[in-house]
């Protein structure tokens, strides 16, 4: 298999209540020439809100500007031959846990590196490369970011 990317997705830019003022001020410290029409996009795409937070809508937009992007998007996915539908899920990776029932008690937990930041879900480990929240300590042996039990209840 070739490496690399195997499907792409992207969400428009939101600016939530507590953000949007944040934002502004942002955009003027760091970009200030090209602030006006950043704005003036995201209202293009928003029905001249900064934010929509209908449900449905939020992620996508809804103006000419959104279905441009949408449009464009699916060119550019379909000339790098990405997959348009994600591929099938497996469960052959999921073990019940070894607690009464099979429910995940808190001994359970420690065999776990849980992730404690954003980072944590972004970073690349030692073990293929995989991104996760959990890892079970039987497959990240080799990981340098593997957490000990004693480790994860100090944190």
């Amino acid at each position: 298999m070739q490496a690399g990317a195997q499907r792409a997705g992207y969400t428009h830019l939101r600016l939530p209540y507590g953000v949007a003022p944040l934002f502004e001020p942002w955009l003027e410290e760091h970009v200030p020439t090209k602030k006006d029409k950043v704005l003036n996009r995201v209202r293009a795409m928003r029905s001249g809100q900064l934010n929509e937070s209908q449900f449905g809508k939020r992620m996508r937009g809804g103006e000419i500007f959104a279905e441009q992007i949408a449009s464009l998007f699916k060119l550019a996915c379909r000339q790098a031959r990405l997959a348009n539908t994600a591929p099938a899920l497996s469960t052959d990776a999921f073990r019940r846990p070894s607690g009464a029932g099979g429910a995940v008690g808190k001994n359970d937990l420690a065999r776990f590196r849980v992730a404690r930041q954003p980072s944590d879900f972004f970073t690349q480990n030692a073990c293929g490369g995989a991104s996760c929240t959990l890892i079970p300590l039987s497959k990240a042996q080799s990981c340098t970011a593997a957490v000990t039990p004693g480790q994860l209840e100090s944190r």
